[in-house]
C-alpha cells in the first residue's frame, strides 16, 4: 500500500471533483435531451471513473500514463493504458461495479467506456440501453471538461472521434449540442476554475 503523498490527494480531490461534475453533467443531459433515467446516468457519471483511484494507489507511474493516454490524438485511452501497464482504469471499474452490485447496464459501460468503436444497430434493448448510457455519458464527459481535468488537454480527443456517432444517435446537430451544453453550464456544472 502506497503512502498518500500531498500529490496523490490532489490528485484525488481533482478526481471526485470531476467525477461531480461528470455526474450532474449527465443528469441534466439526460433532462434536457429527455433520454435515459437521470438518476441512473447521475450514478454512472459518479462511478464511471471508479478504477481510477485504485490505478493512482496501484501504479506510481499512474498520473503519467493517464496523461499520455488523454494525450493520444486517436482517443484510444484505454489502449494507451493497456501497452503501459497491462491493464485500464476501466477493466478495474467494471470489477469494483461489480463487486458493489451496481446496475448490470452501469456495470457494462463502465467496461467499455473508452472502447468505443464506430457503434452499429442494437442487437435487443438492454444494447440499446447500455449504448444510449454510454453516450449520454460522452456527452458529459465533454460538457464537463474530463479531458482538461484528468488528461490536462486542451482537445478532446475522444470526443473528435465520437461525436458524429454520438450526436447522430440523438438526432442532435452540433449547434444543438452546444445549446445542451450551453444550459448545463449555466446551471454551474463544469464551471470549477480548471474548465474553461
Amino acid at each position: 500500500m502506497r503512502i498518500i503523498t500531498d500529490e496523490i490527494a490532489t490528485a484525488m480531490n481533482r478526481f471526485w471533483d470531476s467525477a461531480t461534475d461528470v455526474a450532474n453533467a449527465a443528469m441534466a443531459v439526460s433532462k434536457q435531451i429527455n433520454q435515459g433515467n437521470p438518476d441512473e446516468l447521475y450514478m454512472l457519471g459518479l462511478f464511471h471513473n471508479v478504477g481510477v483511484p485504485m490505478m493512482m494507489q496501484r501504479f506510481e507511474n499512474y498520473p503519467d500514463v493517464q496523461l499520455q493516454a488523454y494525450a493520444s490524438e486517436a482517443g484510444h485511452i484505454n489502449v494507451i493504458e493497456n501497452e503501459l501497464i497491462n491493464t485500464s482504469h476501466q477493466v478495474i471499474g467494471f470489477y469494483i461495479a461489480k463487486a458493489w452490485k451496481l446496475p448490470e447496464a452501469t456495470r457494462e459501460v463502465i467496461r467499455v467506456h473508452h472502447s468505443i468503436g464506430r457503434i452499429g444497430p442494437s442487437r435487443d434493448e438492454r444494447s440499446e440501453a447500455i449504448k444510449r448510457q454510454l453516450f449520454i455519458l460522452k456527452m458529459a464527459e465533454h460538457i464537463s471538461g474530463l479531458y482538461r481535468v484528468l488528461g490536462d488537454q486542451e482537445v478532446d480527443h475522444e470526443w473528435s472521434r465520437l461525436s458524429q456517432d454520438v450526436l447522430a444517435y440523438f438526432g442532435l446537430s452540433e449547434y444543438e449540442f452546444e445549446d445542451v451544453a450551453g444550459s448545463v453550464h449555466e446551471m454551474g456544472i463544469g464551471a470549477h476554475s480548471y474548465f474553461m
